[in-house]
Parts: structure tokens; sequence; C-alpha cells
């Protein structure tokens, strides 16, 4: 363990560590059948929303998810949900961004 430290600051490439660490996290998920979703909102969601989206991405998955949630205040409302490399926005700043196309 500590080995891999000194080859990480050796070869100046010790600033990937955090790379490493979420490629760590993704594999250990993924080996224990768990999907990790990001909900970011521009408040704290409730826990009956939170329930709601578990039941959806379990349903749909066939895993165990874990929800990360963010607070993203320039959002003005509704959520975007992220998993895997998959995203749902339902923003209202990506409404207002669809409106603005569409009228141009």
């Amino acid at each position: 363990q500590l080995n891999f430290l000194k080859l990480l600051t050796k070869n100046q490439s010790f600033f990937i560590i955090q790379d490493i660490y979420k490629q760590f996290l993704r594999l250990v998920e993924k080996r224990n059948n768990l999907i990790r979703v990001t909900v970011t909102s521009p408040y704290k969601i409730s826990d009956d929303l939170k329930n709601q989206i578990l039941n959806l991405v379990n349903d749909i998955s066939g895993a165990d998810s874990i929800i990360e949630e963010k607070i993203d205040s320039e959002l003005i409302g509704g959520v975007v949900i992220r998993l895997g490399d998959t995203v749902i926005d339902g923003s209202i700043k990506n409404k207002v961004k669809q409106l603005r196309r569409e009228l141009v």
C-alpha cells in the first residue's frame, strides 16, 4: 500500500489518487450489485422523493441503489438524476434552455 503511494509520488502522479479512489469505489459497488445515483437539486430533497427515486432505479436496474445528493442553487427548481452515463435532467434550468432553443 505504501509502495503504491511512493510510486505515485515518485512519478509525480499523486494528483490522480482521487480518480483511482473513485474507480475503486465503482468496482466495489459493481461487485456488490450497487448503483450510485446522483441527485442534484436546488434544495435538500425529501425522504419521500428519495424513496421514489430509489424504488424506480431499483426496479429498472435490478440492483440496489445508493443516493448521493448534491445541491446546486442555479437549478432554480426540479432535479437532475445521474445514473452512470445516463442523465435525466428535469431541472427548470434545463427547461428554460430548451425553450430558448425552440424560440430562436
